[in-house]
């Protein structure tokens, strides 16, 4: 799997359109800077809302992780960072 930014770019925005989706999940991909990288969708104006969940990792531990959230009603996230 390419760990490019741009190719965690596309493959992020494919998943957040398709589903939410934690920091864990995306580390699964190869993900390693999700926050990063949604930052950057959102600069380009993505709708991507964040909340946060406890979700276990494979060793049974919990965390407290972000979940990223399509959200096409929120106003363009583009327009909030001029």
């Amino acid at each position: 799997m390419d760990s490019k930014p741009l190719s965690q770019l596309l493959r992020l925005l494919e998943l957040v359109k398709a589903q939410p989706f934690t920091t864990l999940d995306a580390r699964s991909l190869s993900i390693m800077n999700c926050a990063q990288r949604i930052s950057e969708l959102r600069k380009q104006g993505h709708p991507i809302d964040t909340t946060y969940t406890i979700q276990t990792d494979e060793h049974g531990h919990a965390h407290r992780v972000a979940l990223y959230v399509w959200n096409p009603q929120q106003k363009r996230q583009a327009e909030l960072w001029q």
